[in-house]
């Protein structure tokens, strides 16, 4: 994963005519200016490894209030191995040109919001370690362009998909989230019982 990362990021800097604003590495501390989502031509922001703090959701842009989406032209983001807190913005999916979301290393929480459903040509997510809950969104099946997905270390539960690109085991990590069960046999992961169902035949055996 390291390594491919680091293929990806040398990639990006050959392509000079790109928009966009690198700041990675430089202990940048404080919040993320909101100013930056006037930017509206950006086509890249890479801020990871510094000290930033906040919530991504009112720290990144306010065109129109969409915060994060009104960065429409935006195709990389990348806000790792930071200190940013709060929920995964959900006005993201309004980014549809976005082809990698990076943001391991951080103290995001909740569920990965529905409306990244809209980012039809995701090549990389990485959410891993952080706070993140829930199931894993079942629609990335249909994500025909994805290369890569880093869950790993976070708290999600249920059922992991087993179609479209999570049959492909050297593209998807789910490593420390104990409460997953399920996918493709190669994961090894335990089967996932159908609690309710388990209840409402222990229910009926006792009105027998």
């Amino acid at each position: 994963m390291k390594k491919s990362r680091k293929m990806m990021r040398r990639k990006k800097k050959k392509n000079k005519k790109k928009k966009g604003g690198g700041w990675q590495c430089n202990q940048i501390y404080g919040g993320i200016p909101s100013e930056i989502g006037n930017l509206v031509d950006l086509e890249w922001i890479n801020l990871w490894g510094n000290r930033l703090i906040g919530n991504i959701l009112t720290e990144i842009g306010k065109i129109r209030n969409l915060k994060v989406g009104g960065l429409i032209n935006l195709k990389e983001l990348d806000v790792s191995e930071n200190n940013l807190s709060g929920e995964i913005p959900s006005t993201l999916g309004s980014c549809v040109k976005l082809v990698n979301v990076i943001m391991e290393g951080n103290f995001f929480r909740g569920n990965i919001p529905s409306s990244l459903s809209s980012l039809k040509g995701l090549e990389w997510i990485d959410l891993s370690r952080k706070n993140l809950s829930g199931p894993i969104p079942k629609y990335l099946e249909g994500f025909v362009a994805i290369q890569v997905i880093n869950l790993s270390f976070n708290m999600f539960e249920g059922e992991v998909p087993s179609q479209g690109v999570f049959t492909n085991t050297m593209s998807i990590t789910f490593i420390g989230n104990s409460k997953l069960g399920g996918g493709v046999p190669e994961l090894q992961l335990p089967k996932c019982s159908n609690s309710k169902t388990s209840k409402k035949r222990k229910g009926a055996w006792v009105l027998l």
